[in-house]
């Protein structure tokens, strides 16, 4: 707003309402009042409505739609440890991660189960519960590696639970043979 159109206002306000009069009348405050709860309210809704019909906001729409899509869905709870044990029991399940292979896990009977990271060296070990996570602790690393999965479209979805900024890890698919494993690596 310019000077004089704020100079207006200011000037057509009764002398009982001007700030240096230092009150204002009662009646006069509850016209104001009225007149304030009356007018139309600009909400962040009205706001943003305005930015993307100015056109500013446009170009960001496709980009925050995508980085929407590429957010993990989880339409329900993370699997129970019986119920994860029960899907993956007797699997041997091969993984990725952004679109690359990750690994492969042998999920055997009580519990056990041999990792490989598609190398031909497997890792044994095997998985617990701890707060509704499923941990896995290996031969060559006893610090647990705790995960929650996600059963979606009939696939498993594990997320790191130990860098929750991780990114996803996607059940590519299940294997018709057991893991190849290569013996120790025995040098001279």
């Amino acid at each position: 707003m310019d000077i004089p159109a704020a100079q207006s206002k200011y000037d057509a306000l009764t002398p009982n309402t001007r700030p240096e009069s230092g009150h204002i009348e009662k009646g006069q405050q509850e016209a104001d009042f009225e007149a304030l709860r009356q007018r139309p309210r600009t909400t962040e809704l009205d706001i943003a409505r305005a930015i993307w019909h100015s056109g500013r906001m446009r170009h960001l729409a496709i980009p925050v739609c995508l980085a929407i899509l590429a957010l993990p869905l989880h339409a329900g709870e993370p699997l129970s440890p019986e119920a994860f044990e029960a899907y993956s029991t007797g699997k041997t399940l091969y993984y990725g991660t952004g679109g690359q292979p990750y690994g492969v896990e042998e999920y055997l009977e009580n519990r056990r189960v041999r990792w490989s990271f598609l190398d031909g060296q497997c890792k044994a070990g095997r998985w617990y519960e701890d707060l509704d996570l499923i941990c896995f602790v290996y031969e060559d690393n006893p610090m647990p590696q705790c995960w929650s999965f996600y059963l979606e479209g009939g696939a498993l979805v594990a997320h790191f639970e130990n860098e929750p900024s991780d990114v996803p890890y996607y059940e590519v698919g299940e294997a018709d043979e057991p893991m190849l494993c290569l013996g120790p690596e025995i040098g001279v």
